[in-house]
């Protein structure tokens, strides 16, 4: 994932920015939930881990920034 991607995951919460279809309130979390993470993390591993990459980046960057993180990552098999 690029920075584009971080950008665009940044802006959840500010439907006014339009770098999303996805929204969430402010203040809110968007929760994403992954199932058979085994067989993805074996066939897709670089999306996987860039996927988690881009979570942690948007994240610490809004902790810095605002004091909440927006997203949250949870995955199981």
């Amino acid at each position: 994932m690029n920075a584009t991607t971080y950008d665009c995951l940044s802006y959840l919460d500010e439907p006014e920015a339009e770098m999303t279809g996805v929204r969430v309130r402010q203040g809110d979390t968007l929760a994403i939930q992954l199932g058979a993470v085994s067989g993805c993390r074996r066939r897709c591993p670089e999306q996987f881990g860039a996927l988690q990459d881009a979570c942690a980046f948007v994240n610490w960057r809004r902790t810095r920034e605002h004091g909440a993180a927006l997203i949250a990552l949870s995955y199981y098999d």
